[in-house]
């Protein structure tokens, strides 16, 4: 893959997709995509009106039953926040979890949260479930994004809580 801030060859593996990579050579940090592409933003504070959005929802076709959820609502929040020209804050997510109380639904969650990637300890979620609930705090908009797509099918009951310092 090619660094998009020095443009030189970086060696990638599969296990740095869906993660923060730091280019060895000019120290550039930047995601990278589940695909290996590079996903990198313009760091600047300057405004700049036309330019392309860095990070989009995947097109709803007109066939798909448009359904509201939880997890819809903090994606889009987390793309805006993604998408903003400027940072003036910081920004992370509290998660709520209410059902992981079946065996089915509890291996599912396991399999959800179990990545390196993320940078948690997966036993110490799982040891922390109480009577079917779990609570993540303080996740980083990339680690509330991928959990978010992980466990969105699970029938679970999820509540999103955005926090930001200033």
């Amino acid at each position: 893959m090619q660094c998009p801030q020095c443009n030189n060859e970086v060696p990638l593996s599969e296990a740095n997709y869906g993660a923060l990579f730091t280019c060895p050579q000019c120290m550039a940090v930047y995601f990278v995509s589940f695909e290996g592409q590079p996903e990198y933003g313009d760091m600047s504070i300057t405004a700049q009106p036309d330019v392309e959005p860095l990070y989009e929802l995947p097109p709803v076709s007109s066939t798909d039953e448009v359904v509201p959820s939880s997890f819809s609502v903090a994606a889009s929040e987390i793309t805006d926040y993604g998408n903003q020209q400027e940072s003036v804050s910081q920004i992370n997510y509290d998660v709520y979890i209410k059902g992981l109380d079946t065996k089915e639904v509890l291996r599912s969650f396991k399999e959800a949260i179990e990545d390196s990637k993320f940078g948690w300890l997966p036993e110490d979620i799982i040891s922390q479930i109480k009577n079917g609930e779990s609570t993540l705090k303080n996740l980083n908009p990339i680690q509330a994004f991928v959990l978010a797509q992980r466990i969105q099918f699970l029938d679970l009951d999820i509540e999103w809580k955005q926090n930001v310092d200033f």
